[in-house]
């Protein structure tokens, strides 16, 4: 069987680990590999509960402690750089789990569609989002079956496909660098997650549900939900249009989160300029989609709040 490391970045999470690391352990006689845990210097018992499974599973678990908090980017860093060898990888955070069968139905994939494990891979699949209501919601993260010739990364920067419930082959991982964590947690979040779809050469469609993400619950990084940091958003979407912006779709889709982050941070601008930026953001999101098509839900969910504060 193909080899699969799974790689958990985990920080005040005693309550929850433990149902992560049991999930991955059910995977054990499919290709489970290495569990490789970094901690963040937790000031919980989080790392006390994490070395009760290293003693129980000393060939599956390998664990580290760091001796202070680096932050999510900043330990996943750290993790990235202690993964082992493996030839495919799955990225959890601590307070997530994998549904049972993900390792078995992932072999079975990789035999039947003869994918060669040396090349830089990524297999995409469901996940199942959990709120903390207890609300169940199925992503099934089908993009690629639906348009399998359209560019990975465009569809994850506009919202259409997720990182999580990935497998990543090695060569992937190797093409990884740093992120730097001193330019704001929207930057650093956004050269991390991106590096998942921008560092593949093949890109392949697992009909399967493969893990629950459980929200709410972990340390959040999720930006656009809040109030917009100016500073940091615009250095996200420089950096995006200095980067990232191969093509004249791109480069309207990363104005008008520039246009967005100027609306929504700045409250003295008069109703006109609002009514205006409105018009700007609408039609750069709107033009920056069409190669990929237009995702309806992230537009609403944008305009609303620029709406509310006009």
């Amino acid at each position: 069987m193909y080899k699969i490391n799974v790689l958990i970045v985990t920080y005040k999470q005693a309550g929850v680990i433990g149902r992560n690391i049991e999930s991955i352990l059910q995977q054990k006689e499919y290709g489970l590999n290495k569990i490789v845990i970094c901690d963040d210097h937790s000031p919980d018992n989080n790392w006390e509960v994490i070395q009760q499974y290293v003693k129980k599973y000393p060939d599956y678990i390998e664990a580290y402690h760091n001796e202070s908090n680096l932050g999510i980017y900043g330990n996943s860093n750290k993790l990235i750089t202690l993964r082992g060898k493996a030839d495919f990888y799955c990225w959890l955070e601590g307070d997530d789990a994998l549904c049972d069968g993900f390792f078995k139905k992932a072999q079975e994939f990789i035999v039947d569609n003869k994918i060669d494990s040396s090349n830089a891979v990524g297999i995409f699949s469901g996940y199942k989002k959990i709120t903390p209501e207890g609300k169940e919601i199925d992503n099934n993260n089908d993009y690629l079956s639906q348009h399998p010739k359209r560019n990975p990364f465009g569809a994850y920067s506009r919202g259409f496909m997720s990182w999580r419930s990935g497998l990543y082959s090695s060569s992937v991982l190797d093409r990884f660098h740093e992120v730097d964590t001193s330019m704001g947690l929207s930057l650093a979040e956004y050269t991390f997650d991106s590096q998942w779809f921008l560092h593949i050469d093949e890109a392949f469609y697992m009909p399967y549900i493969s893990s629950i993400y459980y929200s709410g619950i972990g340390v959040s990084t999720f930006i656009y939900g809040g109030e917009y940091d100016k500073s940091e958003a615009y250095t996200q979407y420089t950096y995006y249009l200095e980067n990232n912006a191969i093509t004249v779709f791109d480069r309207f889709w990363g104005k008008c989160h520039i246009i967005r982050a100027d609306y929504c941070s700045n409250p003295h601008n008069s109703i006109f300029k609002k009514i205006w930026g409105i018009i700007s953001f609408s039609f750069d999101f709107l033009v920056g989609s069409l190669p990929y098509g237009i995702n309806w839900g992230l537009y609403f969910s944008y305009l609303s709040a620029m709406i509310k504060k006009l």
